[in-house]
């Protein structure tokens, strides 16, 4: 925007009107040919994949609710959707959850084991850990995250 305000346009940065028309009626023609064919990836959330189309390239879905509803599980159940039934790359951020605890829930999410059993690390069954070793070791997962914290995120926007 700054480049605009400024007038420093670069040539070949601005896309003719009928370009973008051709796009639009090519991606348009698609949507008749597939019907019910997400736009976007989607997220697992079938309501919310039919609501948004999935997620759209270029832009900021974001999540917002009271706290305490369950924001931080709801993201990590669409990125570890995305990374194992789509096999598509997924790196998320989070200011409040460790790798540890990322790890642990993706790890429930995966196998099917009771989150709070592994956290306290009780009532584990054979078939329980059998599980928990498949989803571990037996699977490799375009999948990475990174914790920050508020002051290294406030430091990055200065």
């Amino acid at each position: 925007m700054f480049d605009l305000t400024e007038d420093r346009v670069r040539a070949g940065t601005l896309t003719d009107a009928s370009v973008v028309l051709a796009e639009f009626l090519r991606d348009l023609g698609n949507l008749v040919e597939h019907p019910g064919e997400l736009l976007g990836v989607p997220t697992g959330y079938t309501d919310l994949d039919d609501r948004l189309l999935g997620l759209q390239p270029s832009k900021l879905t974001v999540v917002a609710a009271r706290p305490a509803v369950g924001k931080p599980a709801f993201a990590l159940g669409a990125a570890v959707h995305v990374a194992t039934r789509l096999r598509r790359p997924v790196v998320l951020f989070s200011l409040e959850m460790g790798r540890s605890e990322i790890a642990q829930r993706m790890v429930a999410l995966r196998s099917g084991v009771d989150s709070r059993r592994l956290r306290a690390g009780k009532g584990l069954s054979d078939d329980d850990w059998a599980r928990l070793v498949t989803v571990c070791f037996a699977s490799s997962y375009p999948f990475r995250s990174r914790r920050r914290t508020g002051a290294a995120v406030a430091k990055d926007h200065q």
